[in-house]
This record gives structure tokens, C-alpha cells and sequence, in this order.
């Protein structure tokens, strides 16, 4: 699943980018308002690291990547070409899965780090990581 890399790297570049604009800042929000903000200003790692970081808590609340992944497929079809808001994901996520409870206005407009960091198994990069030490050192 998507979580190996947001163990690491992932999580890392988002602490570092709250640390940088701070915890209460509102750009590290998921649903921000850029009235008024130099886009330069507003980039950063947060919406994409955050929002995975969303993505599969949603993933763990709903099954796993087997019911999650299907759903997204569906989601890109139904909403393809088209420009939609926040609240049309949400609202389509609910009527696919009527009975997840999730604090929606927490998770998308409550700066700082993510409600819920969801544990994630790192254990193939970290066999990875083994065997790339041992390349480097010859063995």
C-alpha cells in the first residue's frame, strides 16, 4: 500500500513543513482558503502528505486497498473532467459508505499534523534498505 513510503519519507517532509509554517498556521490545512495568498507562499508538502495520509486512513476505516482501490477508480470515472470541491468528495464518499464515521471538518480543515497518523508497515523498505546497504558495501 501507499503507507511504506509515507513512513518514511512522507511523514518526515510533513512534520517539517508544520514545523516551518507552524502547527496553527491555517496553510496546513487540507481545505485551505488562498484568498488573498501568494501561491508561492501557500506550496509546500503539506496537502499532498497530509492528504495521503487521509487517503489511507479512509483505507483503513472502509477494509483495506481492496474496497478502497475500487472506489477511487470509481470516484476519478464519475467525476472525470470535471473541477469539484472538497464537499463533492465527501458527499460521495458517504453514499458509498454510509456508515464510516469520520470527523470530516476536523480532517480537512484543522491545521497541523494530520487527526490520525494510521500505522504503517514499513517492512519491505526496510529489506530494501538492507540490501541497498550491503550493495554499497560490496557484500
Amino acid at each position: 500500500s501507499s503507507g511504506i513510503n509515507a513512513e518514511y519519507g512522507g511523514q518526515s517532509s510533513l512534520k517539517d513543513a508544520i514545523s516551518l509554517f507552524g502547527e496553527d498556521n491555517p496553510l496546513t490545512a487540507l481545505k485551505v482558503n488562498l484568498e488573498g495568498v501568494d501561491p508561492d507562499d501557500a506550496f509546500s508538502s503539506v496537502p499532498y502528505e497530509k492528504g495521503s495520509t487521509f487517503l489511507f486512513y479512509l483505507e483503513t476505516l472502509v477494509g483495506g486497498p481492496t474496497v478502497m482501490d475500487p472506489f477511487l477508480r470509481e470516484y476519478i470515472q464519475h467525476f472525470a473532467y470535471k473541477s469539484i470541491k472538497s464537499e463533492d468528495f465527501v458527499s460521495y464518499f458517504k453514499s458509498k459508505f454510509p456508515g464510516v464515521e469520520v470527523d470530516w471538518e476536523g480532517w480537512l480543515t484543522k491545521p497541523g499534523m494530520p487527526l490520525v497518523v494510521p500505522e504503517f508497515d514499513g517492512s519491505l523498505q526496510r529489506a530494501v534498505e538492507g540490501l541497498v546497504g550491503r550493495w554499497a558495501e560490496g557484500k
